[in-house]
């Protein structure tokens, strides 16, 4: 996941309650049952920025990806809309330095817990905004758009370099291995991160020398593209 450089600017919300209400985590309350207005955690923009959010990428990937299978659409859009993801837009925002959390929260100590919260504080401002402007939704589009096309760019990269992949480059790899009576090895670094194109590192070891890296989003698709790799910089050097 990129992040665009510069960054698009985050649309505003027109209105101080809503605002409050976007940075409120239900922790944060206090009132009383005689109260007649009960006040509001940010649940209920976070239930609405979340649905949005998903329609928008989904909307952004069924045009920008024509040739694309549901699967793979939906595995592209799981990374966009993942938690990891949302945290890191949020703070690019600084949005988690406006939550306000009660005391039982405030120390959080739990990183997957407060990557949840601070996640939710995005989708609980795309539901702010949605609310407080007449063309909210719109804003919000044009806004995610924009947020997410240097990835997208970086994925469309990717699907052309896989398709210059020799899917046979890792037999052919073991043959000629086996032919010139040399060690072959692969080993797989894991970035951890969900639904990234790159998550997954294969290094190619001959005769235990590293002779190439590759990333993909799998195993088997790093270890075909470095061995692609591989292959063509043997061939050359014989």
């Amino acid at each position: 996941m990129i992040l665009p450089d510069p960054a698009p600017l985050l649309p505003e919300i027109h209105d101080e309650d809503i605002i409050r209400q976007v940075f409120a985590h239900a922790t944060s309350l206090t009132y009383s049952a005689k109260d007649a207005f009960q006040p509001q955690s940010n649940e209920r923009l976070e239930f609405l920025g979340d649905s949005y959010l998903n329609y928008c990428i989904t909307q952004i990937l069924f045009s920008e990806f024509p040739d694309l299978s549901p699967g793979d659409l939906s595995a592209l859009r799981a990374g966009l809309v993942s938690n990891q993801t949302l945290n890191v837009w949020a703070r690019a925002y600084d949005l988690d330095k406006y939550l306000v959390l009660g005391v039982s929260m405030a120390h959080l100590q739990i990183p997957e817990k407060a990557e949840k919260i601070i996640a939710d504080v995005f989708e609980a401002y795309i539901g702010g905004v949605i609310i407080s402007r007449s063309q909210g939704k719109e804003l919000v589009y044009d806004f995610l758009t924009k947020l997410v096309a240097p990835t997208l760019q970086q994925h469309k990269q990717f699907l052309d370099g896989m398709s210059r992949v020799d899917k046979m480059a890792v037999s052919r790899l073991y043959e000629m291995s086996v032919a010139q009576k040399q060690k072959l090895h692969f080993d797989f670094l894991d970035s951890g991160v969900n639904g990234a194109e790159d998550r997954w590192e294969a290094i190619c070891l001959w005769e235990g020398q590293e002779v190439g890296r590759a990333k993909a989003r799998n195993q088997q698709e790093a270890k075909h593209r470095v061995s692609t790799i591989v292959v063509e910089g043997l061939r050359k050097d014989n």
